[in-house]
């Protein structure tokens, strides 16, 4: 397997991760506008999620020219015995669900805690409070969910990938 192809899958991987973390951070803008007077201000927190989800997307096509620029010199075949590009994708899906189930599953423990313990004993909060703790819950949960979609239909989206030309 060409060392081109696997620099291909690498950028792929790292594009489609930040997709979702700029997905999660565009939900996490729009829950801190509710509520709120709407001015050229706070559109302003927009910027970073939509750049990061704008370059995710250059990154993702562009993966086949720029893994032709970072092998230039030196796109030597690998030997990987029996694995395909199929299976270099199944398992990029499988490492990528795992890390979004991994990175979220901390904080929804501490979510949990924080809810059944300390926050039953101060009943005294505000609605506005409750609802930006859901929000911050809902957000780790699409993040633990798409982990598991990922890591489910890793080998779909390879056969999908794999047939798309480097």
């Amino acid at each position: 397997m060409p060392l081109k192809s696997i620099v291909v899958v690498i950028l792929r991987l790292y594009a489609i991760q930040q997709t979702v973390y700029g997905l999660l951070s565009l939900i996490g803008a729009m829950r801190s506008e509710v509520g709120t007077f709407h001015s050229i201000e706070n559109y302003m927190i927009y910027i970073i999620p939509l750049m990061s989800l704008a370059l995710a997307g250059i990154i993702y096509f562009a993966a086949p020219l720029l893994s032709n620029l970072a092998t230039k010199d030196c796109n030597s075949e690998l030997n990987l015995s029996g694995l395909s590009l199929q299976d270099l994708y199944s398992f990029a899906f499988v490492f990528l669900g795992l890390s979004f189930v991994l990175g979220a599953i901390g904080p929804i423990f501490n979510w949990l805690h924080y809810w059944f313990v300390v926050g039953a004993s101060s009943i005294s909060e505000s609605d506005q409070n409750m609802a930006k703790s859901f929000y911050t819950l809902s957000q780790y949960g699409i993040q633990i969910a798409a982990g598991f979609v990922s890591m489910i239909y890793a080998r779909r989206f390879a056969k999908k990938l794999s047939g798309i030309k480097n």
